[in-house]
């Protein structure tokens, strides 16, 4: 199974191209990563080239392409759809959404505490997901820091697993962890050691088993979004004001 994966949800842009022969372990991978901000557009198209081209592949030899479907920059995801969906109805190539947020946790999937990825949602606020060993223990969040925390500790505390530092990981996992600390709410937190390793080989690795078992994206699916855009609160306020 050969996979093309891209993620453009936060500041962290990558893209990898992965070969699994018989759906076991990795026999290829090669990823290529920038984080330094949010100017994916001009970065996506030459980076796909580029790792194509090393791999030695067709795009028409894919298996699938997964894209990081969030949540987190609105502009990003759109930029993250429009390439898949390009590039799959250019070539025939399905497409799949993966959380953005569990290919973040990816990497401590054998973590036996509480897994919390964050990414900054702007306004003070974050999206997270809650896991542990893989598992989801939450849908997708978008909360302040305080509350963020507490909903941590009451799922931790349910489960049992408060004895255990929930974990926090993701490229807004330091800027939170910072903000508990400063709130005297940081106990029963720790820092991943790699918090902002790129995800784009998390999402392959998430997304075999599904494509695999053939589950994937319509051509009208689109990224998660769990908050409206200014754009369109913008919208929504001209017209509930007669604009």
């Amino acid at each position: 199974m050969r996979l093309l994966s891209l993620d453009c949800s936060t500041e962290i842009f990558s893209v990898a191209v992965v070969e699994f022969p018989d759906n076991e372990r990795r026999a290829y991978c090669a990823e290529h990563s920038v984080d330094s901000g949010l100017g994916h557009a001009r970065r996506v198209m030459p980076f796909i080239s580029r790792l194509l081209v090393e791999a030695g592949w067709q795009l028409r030899e894919l298996d699938a392409i997964l894209v990081g479907a969030g949540p987190g920059s609105f502009t990003g995801l759109r930029i993250a759809y429009a390439t898949a969906k390009g590039l799959s109805a250019g070539s025939g190539v399905p497409y799949l959404g993966v959380s953005s947020l569990q290919a973040f946790a990816f990497p401590y999937r054998s973590y036996h505490g509480v897994v919390v990825p964050v990414i900054d949602a702007r306004k003070r606020r974050y999206y997270s997901l809650l896991l542990q060993e893989g598992g989801r223990l939450s849908d997708e969040l978008d909360l302040g820091a305080e509350e963020l925390a507490a909903t941590v500790r009451a799922i931790a505390s349910a489960r049992g697993l408060d004895a255990v530092p929930a974990l926090l990981t993701g490229p807004g996992a330091e800027q939170l962890y910072t903000r508990l600390a400063g709130a005297s709410t940081v106990p029963g937190f720790q820092l991943a050691h790699d918090a902002r390793r790129p995800p784009a080989m998390a999402l392959a690795e998430l997304g075999r088993d599904r494509v695999a078992r053939g589950e994937l994206d319509s051509p009208d699916s689109g990224p998660i979004y769990i908050r409206k855009s200014e754009a369109e609160i913008g919208i929504l306020r001209g017209k509930g004001s007669g604009a």
